[in-house]
């Protein structure tokens, strides 16, 4: 793979995307040999950055233009993962394309310790037998089995 453009060496999308950037070190305790590139324009919400190369397009986010343009290929159905952790960062020393399962896994989010949980709230395996999936939820059958159980005991139902 080819070394990565540095901001001495820009074009002019490269230019316009550092206009918007300011450069602090990595949260303490990540450790990334490079500084954090921070997204200083405006941003949508907690993580939606937008960069546009040219005013009349719709623009995409800062983190995933910096990816694209510093060597990255974006591909359809991936994600852009800060290793850094912090959501502003723009430098493509941090960003890596993964898939969005890898990334929620990596993340320190509610979602992660949900795919990670190899049980139910209530100690039942998450196994294939055990394990009733709607879309991209799951939950546990015995737990379903007895709610419902309890549930039809309350109203006088007998299965």
């Amino acid at each position: 793979m080819a070394a990565r453009k540095t901001p001495n060496q820009t074009t002019m999308p490269d230019w316009r995307l550092l206009s918007k950037v300011r450069v602090q070190d990595a949260y303490p305790g990540v450790p990334l040999a490079t500084p954090c590139w921070l997204w200083t324009a405006s941003t949508m919400g907690p993580a939606g950055k937008v960069y546009s190369q040219f005013p009349s397009e719709y623009g995409m986010s800062g983190h995933r233009a910096s990816f694209a343009i510093f060597g990255g290929t974006l591909v359809h159905g991936m994600t852009i993962d800060h290793l850094c952790r912090n959501k502003l960062c723009v430098n493509p020393d941090h960003l890596e394309q993964v898939s969005y399962r890898e990334n929620s896994l990596r993340s320190s989010g509610p979602l992660r310790r949900q795919i990670a949980a190899t049980t139910c709230p209530r100690g039942h395996e998450y196994t294939d037998a055990n394990t009733y999936r709607q879309g991209s939820k799951r939950s546990c059958l015995k737990c379903r089995r007895d709610y419902a159980s309890r549930r039809g005991a309350e109203r006088g139902e007998s299965y």
